[in-house]
């Protein structure tokens, strides 16, 4: 019988780009994710994510009832599913983050009063500046895929995951061969600007679940420390994998192989 997996994906990447990942796994995992997060109306981009929260446990809920399932995220979708173990930690039997996006210490201190006070300066510290400088519309396809696929965020990209961000990540405008970004560049900002920046300091304690934190070397997050103080923090499993912070989508087959090494350390 197939362990069950729900995933979350990173900001400004559709679930559906992670599908040559989760092929990897089929045989012995069934993968289930919300699309993208933060699009339902009902569910708005609000301070710390609270509402995304509540949308990703009612999306789990939907999908299981009440059975607990092992939650795999990336990026946002990492920190965010963390949320999700801490508001309700039954839904799930062990967590993996890929790299997620930590703020601890004094940064977090300078970026909490900035965010609260909306104040420009604190695009600085997120990625929300960069994101609404960025190109979001082309005239057709072809000259998407020239633009993007040596963009930094992009070029190391396999392929075929790039092969799905062109066709899940872009959408038609309606406007001869218009395309422009699935995920609007103004909702992707918000989500980085709402950064949940106080959770290391409540709660304070560890959960009662397996987890294991998979670090990008060439990520700030664990260049800057912050990964290392968080699992020193809670008690987790830190794994570095050689790569910069996109490397799910850059290393499909050696990312599906520390998955597989990690959750079979658990069910062992």
């Amino acid at each position: 019988m197939q362990s069950k997996i729900y995933f979350a994906h990173a900001n400004g990447i559709p679930a559906a780009v992670y599908q040559s990942l989760w092929q990897c796994l089929q045989d012995t995992y069934q993968v289930s994710y919300l699309p993208i997060v933060g699009m339902n109306a009902a569910y708005p981009v609000s301070l710390h994510w609270e509402a995304l929260v509540d949308e990703v446990l009612e999306d789990m809920q939907q999908r299981y009832g009440n059975e607990a399932v092992i939650g795999v995220g990336h990026s946002f979708g990492a920190l965010l599913l963390w949320r999700c173990a801490f508001k309700r930690p039954e839904r799930f039997t062990q967590l993996v983050l890929m790299d997620p996006p930590i703020m601890m210490g004094m940064r977090a201190m300078v970026f909490e009063p900035l965010q609260y006070f909306k104040l420009k300066m604190a695009d600085k510290f997120s990625p929300a500046g960069v994101t609404l400088r960025r190109r979001d519309t082309w005239q057709h396809r072809d000259e998407a895929y020239q633009s993007l696929r040596h963009n930094r965020l992009f070029q190391h990209f396999e392929e075929a995951c790039f092969a799905d961000y062109m066709q899940h990540g872009l959408v038609a405008t309606g406007v001869d061969e218009t395309v422009t970004l699935r995920i609007p560049k103004r909702l992707e900002a918000e989500i980085f600007r709402q950064f949940p920046v106080y959770w290391w300091r409540k709660p304070s304690v560890a959960l009662n679940l397996p987890v294991h934190l998979l670090a990008a070397s060439g990520g700030l997050f664990y260049q800057q420390g912050h990964t290392t103080a968080f699992t020193r923090k809670f008690g987790i499993q830190q794994t570095v994998v050689q790569g910069g912070h996109m490397f799910p989508l850059e290393q499909v087959a050696h990312t599906a192989d520390l998955l597989r090494q990690i959750l079979c350390q658990k069910s062992a």
